[in-house]
């Protein structure tokens, strides 16, 4: 049995093998919407026939804290639930006060101890996302009183 793609787009190109192709969208910000899991989907291109692909996870997250005294095990991300886990891909520390801070999920390290001069900081990307323990919050610590901010992104999957 041949199957054939019979569906042109612009050009005379015709048979076999089977064509796919995928459906033009205005790239405008909107939201698409969802289908149902298991239920077939289109995948999109622009109207340049581009096909539309998303770096970012679907269950993305970040979260800020900006602080003047000393943490201790404050939560920064909330447990995501039952058979879920923060999955950490990016931080920023930052301080202007000579201190160490670290991230944690409960009294485990997910981040050691860093240790900063005044006016100092880092910025961390892991291409491996740091998997936490399933529904466990992440947490942070810092040393010393002094403006301090973290900025944690992740994404949460099972």
């Amino acid at each position: 049995m041949d199957v054939v793609g019979d569906v042109a787009d612009d050009a005379a190109d015709s048979g076999e093998p089977v064509k796919v192709g995928g459906v033009a969208v205005e790239v405008d910000g909107s939201d698409p919407g969802s289908v149902a899991e298991g239920d077939r989907a289109h995948f999109r291109t622009d109207r340049n026939r581009r096909q539309l692909v998303s770096q970012m996870h679907p269950n993305f997250w970040r979260v800020t804290g900006n602080y003047s005294a000393a943490q201790t095990d404050t939560s920064i991300k909330s447990a995501p639930g039952a058979g879920l886990s923060l999955y950490v891909t990016d931080v920023v520390l930052s301080t202007d006060t000579a201190m160490n801070m670290e991230l944690e999920e409960g009294s485990t390290d997910v981040i050691a101890p860093m240790y900063f001069a005044a006016n100092g900081g880092a910025a961390l990307h892991f291409q491996t996302p740091l998997k936490l323990t399933a529904n466990t919050a992440l947490t942070f610590t810092s040393s010393a009183a002094g403006n301090h901010s973290v900025i944690v992104s992740g994404f949460t999957a099972p």
